[in-house]
């Protein structure tokens, strides 16, 4: 991404924040913002930046430090020139039609699928193939800091992510996506399953598939899917949500037919 110059941010209009309960109040540069895709320079420029009510939090501090901490209080925006009453917010599900997002990374096929050489790799590895690749596209030394709100808050920490992602599919901001699934693979990674931890997973999984989440996640999700399929079928919950969503459960199949392979 091309650099922005200083005065260019510190010159340009302030968007106003009100975050969490408490509607604390937050502002950000729409020079900033309008940098980070083409997307969200046209919204910027027509004075229309008013949504994000799930993933401000994390954005503004993206777009400041290239990084960012998952939140787990509710965000919302106005823009400093344009009354509150007017504010709009997007869906849970990040949508607004006609922006499409930046093309996927190399490892995953449009379709979503793991391709080339990782398919020799066993389902770990290639798990871990995925997230390293993502963090090396996102940090020179491929090097990204375990965010711990997922690890404290289970499912509403994993959420937190995936609407991050959301907000960066819909405005093809293509480096937050692919930080995004390095931190959550990172943080499935470490993530102690077992007992009740595992309805954390489960209710990450029905979120995705409730709201068609976009392929790359939900492959990423799969294939954690598969390399704790035993531990995820000891629950009813599990097995219900297989009935409910037939492509979860085709193409966790489709992940588990290839660990057979991978061991004849």
């Amino acid at each position: 991404m091309e650099q922005i110059r200083w005065e260019d941010i510190a010159s340009s209009k302030m968007f106003r924040f009100s975050v969490g309960p408490q509607k604390r109040e937050f502002t950000m540069h729409s020079a900033l913002v309008a940098h980070q895709s083409p997307a969200l320079k046209t919204l910027v420029a027509n004075t229309q930046f008013k949504e994000a009510r799930e993933a401000h939090a994390e954005l503004e501090e993206y777009a400041y430090t290239g990084d960012y901490h998952a939140a787990v209080e509710g965000v919302s925006c106005v823009n400093e020139d344009t009354d509150k009453k007017d504010a709009t917010s997007i869906d849970q599900r990040g949508r607004r039609p006609h922006i499409r997002p930046a093309a996927p990374s190399s490892i995953l096929t449009s379709r979503g699928h793991i391709s080339g050489q990782s398919r020799k790799n066993k389902p770990w590895e290639i798990f871990d193939t995925i997230v390293k690749q993502m963090c090396r596209s996102t940090s020179p030394r491929g090097h990204v800091a375990v965010d711990a709100v997922a690890l404290d808050h289970g499912a509403e920490g994993f959420l937190r992510h995936v609407r991050v992602y959301l907000f960066a599919d819909c405005y093809g901001i293509k480096r937050l996506m692919d930080l995004v699934l390095c931190k959550l693979g990172q943080a499935l990674r470490s993530f102690p399953l077992g007992g009740e931890r595992v309805e954390d997973i489960i209710a990450l999984l029905r979120y995705c598939y409730d709201n068609a989440a976009p392929e790359r996640l939900r492959s990423l999700l799969v294939l954690y899917t598969a390399c704790n399929v035993q531990e995820l079928w000891k629950t009813n919950t599990f097995k219900a949500l297989l009935e409910a969503h037939d492509e979860l459960s085709v193409a966790v199949i489709e992940s588990l037919v290839e660990r057979l392979n991978q061991m004849d």
